[in-house]
């Protein structure tokens, strides 16, 4: 967080540039942004100040709504917890749906120059985080596209004690599983690495649901680097997987998070196996879905997972 002058907000989402708000160099396309210790109408609170850039498709696609398309997330280091809203303002007109078209099938006739656009939210109230101290690992996500990831500490504040969401852990046991042996990770990556596998898994007389349910798997490896050199003692905090699947089209956003075994931590391997369709219902709308993975402060690659990898199980 840098050490500003405390900063004074007065709603949960607004749009425009601040003084805080990053500039990113000349030609570059992301998302990035800064923080500052604020206060608003709940209290004590941390500002979140960032800038959005898109270009070609995606900025063919979302034109203006870059802002409202992107998610602000945050998960709790210490329990596993993921709060997360997109930046859209109380007054917006609700967020229409993105063509069913993949991002390389859209239109190139016209495709649109650079599109820049700012956000800025108060983060403990736009995303409901409980009143009490607690340090975040905090990032935005736009379908293919993330930030950087920020280690954030939010202050306490009674006032935002009605405010809180009541979260219930989404149950991880079909969607996750963690074995003791150490993946191969591609040469020069460190980190949380996604791959993927989609085999024909279910019986043939299972259903459709059952046999994507079960035959689209995303495979994940993570580097020693990123588990302790030392045995966990029994007050360290605890590391977990988080497991993050979003929606091209209807936006939906499904997590869940597991408690790294310590077996995994002794021995410093740890490799795991995702079954998405199994955290994400099947939608509706043949649509590609883009899967995510974090390992305490450290985030994977983004994978995305193609409609008619599917489709065709």
């Amino acid at each position: 967080m840098n050490e500003k002058e405390i900063q004074e907000i007065t709603r949960p989402v607004w749009y425009g540039r601040e003084a805080n708000s990053p500039e990113l160099p000349e030609g570059q396309l992301g998302i990035e942004f800064s923080t500052a210790d604020a206060n608003g109408p709940f209290g004590d609170t941390i500002g979140l100040y960032a800038t959005v850039r898109i270009g070609g498709i995606q900025a063919e696609i979302y034109g203006g709504r870059a802002n409202a398309a992107t998610e602000v997330v945050a998960l709790d280091a210490e329990s596993g917890m993921v709060y997360h809203s997109p930046a859209k303002r109380i007054d917006s007109v609700p967020f229409r749906p993105v063509s069913g078209l993949p991002q390389d099938q859209a239109s190139t006739d016209a495709v649109l120059d650079e599109i820049e656009s700012n956000f800025n939210v108060d983060l403990c109230v736009h995303l409901g985080l409980p009143p009490e101290y607690a340090q975040y690992h905090v990032f935005c996500w736009m379908d293919h596209v993330t930030s950087d990831i920020q280690v954030i500490d939010t202050p306490a504040a009674n006032e935002r004690d009605e405010l809180g969401k009541p979260l219930t852990r989404p149950c991880a046991s079909e969607v996750v599983s963690i074995s003791t042996q150490a993946g191969i990770l591609p040469q020069g990556i460190q980190g949380v690495f996604l791959a993927s596998t989609v085999e024909k898994k279910a019986a043939e007389e299972a259903s459709k649901e059952e046999k994507i349910r079960e035959g689209v798997v995303v495979q994940g490896n993570v580097s020693s680097e990123l588990l302790p050199a030392e045995p966990p003692l029994p007050d360290d905090v605890p590391l977990y997987l988080t497991v993050m699947v979003r929606s091209f089209v209807d936006r939906k956003f499904k997590w869940c998070s597991v408690h790294i075994p310590e077996s995994c931590l002794e021995s410093r391997s740890l490799s795991f196996n995702i079954k998405p369709f199994y955290l994400l219902d099947l939608p509706e709308t043949p649509q590609r879905i883009f899967v995510l993975a974090a390992v305490g402060s450290t985030i994977s690659n983004i994978f995305t997972i193609e409609a008619e990898d599917y489709l065709n199980l």
